[in-house]
């Protein structure tokens, strides 16, 4: 019956089935679950992402407004970002080098890594400091902080939109 399904769909549909099961064991209608003998397939969570490739995003930098909002697609794509580590992004990560500028960042589990981006690149994120917050993007609410996650992803959705990516675009797709 599940032939020609693929393989998210074939776990979808025994899910719902294995539910219905459950429901029906708790009312004495029933007294074993058979789904549970079946196998659920693996899915690739590789398998339904749809990532965009270089023109396209520089196409989502270059079409992005305002300067915050483009410079939140960029430094996560330049600095292949997650979300979390580009919300607690600080100035005094930035250490400005002869050619480019090393950043340092804090990632999962509070490791640090180094990512490099150009002058250019710093230049432009110069011209959001204010005396007022240490966050490299802060918060446009009147109290000083970092932007939050939530927002970082609906400025990057709505640039997609805006480009006229026909992505669901989400700021790890970024990353890649």
């Amino acid at each position: 019956y599940m032939e020609g399904l693929s393989r998210a769909s074939q776990r979808l549909y025994l899910s719902a089935i294995s539910s219905f099961y459950l429901y029906c064991i708790k009312r004495g209608y029933a007294y074993v679950n058979p789904c549970l003998a079946i196998k659920r397939p693996k899915v690739d969570r590789l398998e339904h992402m749809v990532v965009p490739d270089e023109r396209q995003i520089l196409h989502l930098i270059n079409a992005t407004e305002p300067l915050r909002d483009k410079l939140i697609c960029k430094t996560l794509y330049y600095g292949a970002l997650r979300v979390e580590e580009l919300c607690r992004l600080e100035w005094k990560s930035f250490k400005p080098r002869e050619n480019d500028v090393k950043v340092t960042v804090k990632g999962k589990g509070n490791k640090v890594r180094f990512v490099i981006i150009g002058k250019d690149h710093y230049d432009e994120l110069m011209q959001l400091k204010s005396p007022d917050n240490k966050y490299v993007f802060g918060s446009n609410r009147k109290k000083p902080g970092g932007i939050s996650v939530r927002q970082v992803e609906r400025i990057v959705k709505r640039a997609g939109r805006e480009a006229g990516l026909n992505i669901n675009l989400y700021p790890h797709l970024l990353r890649h």
